[in-house]
């Protein structure tokens, strides 16, 4: 009897025993599994993060492994269309080049004929419709200005706008890249020429926007107390007859006429004051000098002697080599070579040269890394180094003085450089 008590005892102390085991291997178990679990998730945690970092940036418009698409807002029509030939320069030299990073550059021109509210409506066609990559070179102070916000707001990079601005670069905006040289510091480098001459009067007529606003305020500034300024004058763009403009400001004979104006507007200015007499030096603004001028002022004889300044090689440099490719670069392509094609050819090298070296994927953001990462590039016929960076977005930065000899603009002997301020 008492033996059976004692083995049912120890039977149950087993049994227990064996329960407790079993129950503390559960728990063990389930915090291994727990472990192992939490290792699990955390290598496909980790696994995960490393394919979104390895996860390529959303593609940018306009981009695919074969091409790459970019436009302007041009004056294709009107009497700003004489630089027209500058967008047939860029073409010409893209296609001379072939696919870049093998990506075939396609450049999309939509005419504005220099008119803002045109210039608006095509700008949206080139993103909307387009899908345009980038604009490059868009074309002309009052026309740039209507869309420039736009632009920077949607992220699309606008590169080497074809103006002198300084509101372009002044805040500088990431995005945004202008061409040409500042018109303040121009008004005011050729307001030292007029200083040099020895001249103590003028009269001045320009555009009544921030183009022609920019090269007179620079051009008074420095002229302020040396040179009386007789008569100012203005006129809104697309104007095409100065006449009645011309005859005002050489009423009192001054000794300079300083001209801030378009193409074909500085063709009549000139024309109107040489066949009414006036004798006097006359001083215009880069943008206005290419060969063909002395047809647009009545006779080359009346644009003799014209001063201003260049930020590229010369047309009549025929001596130079880049020159010479130049030209037989535009005569296969079937166009005529001016100083405007050059300056063309000018801003297809620069974007080139920030294409060639942006980062894979191509991106917007990687076209404006490589923009501002240019540093001492020499354009073949740009006649000082490109130097970007976070603090200057300006292009064309070197000038010399150069006059109009009766043919052609060529530089004025012994001339020195001239260094552009920036921004």
């Amino acid at each position: 009897m008492h033996l059976n008590r004692w083995l049912f005892f120890l039977f149950s102390v087993a049994t227990i025993s064996a329960l407790v085991f079993a129950a503390c291997g559960d728990d063990d178990d389930d915090d291994d599994a727990d472990v192992a679990t939490e290792e699990e998730a955390t290598e496909e945690e980790g696994e995960a993060t490393e394919e979104e970092a390895e996860e390529p940036s959303e593609p940018s418009p306009g981009v695919t492994d074969t091409e790459i698409v970019i436009g302007a807002h041009y004056a294709l029509s009107g009497p700003v269309a004489v630089y027209a030939p500058i967008q047939d320069a860029i073409k010409a030299y893209f296609e001379s080049v072939g696919p870049v990073n093998g990506r075939t550059i396609r450049y999309e021109v939509r005419d504005d004929a220099y008119t803002p509210s045109q210039t608006v409506e095509v700008t949206r066609q080139l993103i909307e419709q387009d899908q345009i990559f980038a604009m490059l070179n868009g074309l002309g102070t009052p026309t740039h200005s209507q869309v420039f916000e736009t632009l920077a707001e949607q992220g699309v990079p606008d590169l080497l706008i074809a103006s002198g601005c300084s509101c372009w670069t002044n805040p500088i905006v990431e995005t945004a890249f202008a061409a040409n040289g500042n018109y303040v510091t121009e008004g005011r480098a050729l307001g030292e020429i007029v200083l040099e001459g020895g001249f103590t009067t003028a009269a001045v007529i320009y555009q009544n926007d921030e183009f022609g606003q920019g090269g007179f305020d620079g051009f008074a500034e420095v002229t302020e107390g040396e040179v009386e300024i007789t008569s100012e004058q203005t006129y809104e763009a697309n104007a095409r007859d100065l006449t009645s403009q011309t005859i005002n400001a050489i009423a009192d004979d001054p000794e300079v006429l300083f001209i801030f104006a378009t193409p074909v507007e500085t063709g009549s200015a000139i024309n109107a004051a040489r066949s009414n007499g006036y004798e006097g030096q006359i001083v215009i603004s880069t943008v206005a000098a290419t060969d063909f001028l002395g047809a647009l002022t009545g006779t080359p004889e009346n644009l003799t002697g014209t001063v201003t300044l260049a930020g590229l090689k010369l047309l009549s440099q025929s001596d130079d080599a880049d020159i010479q490719a130049h030209i037989e670069l535009m005569e296969g392509a079937g166009i005529e070579p001016s100083n405007f094609t050059v300056y063309g050819q000018a801003v297809a090298e620069i974007f080139i040269e920030a294409l060639t070296n942006a980062e894979e994927p191509l991106t917007r953001e990687s076209m404006v890394a490589a923009m501002e990462a240019i540093q001492g590039f020499q354009c073949s016929v740009c006649l000082g180094e490109i130097n970007f960076g976070p603090d200057d977005h300006r292009a064309l930065e070197t000038f010399i003085e150069i006059t109009f000899d009766g043919a052609q603009f060529v530089a004025v002997e012994g001339a020195e450089p001239i260094a552009d301020e920036g921004n």
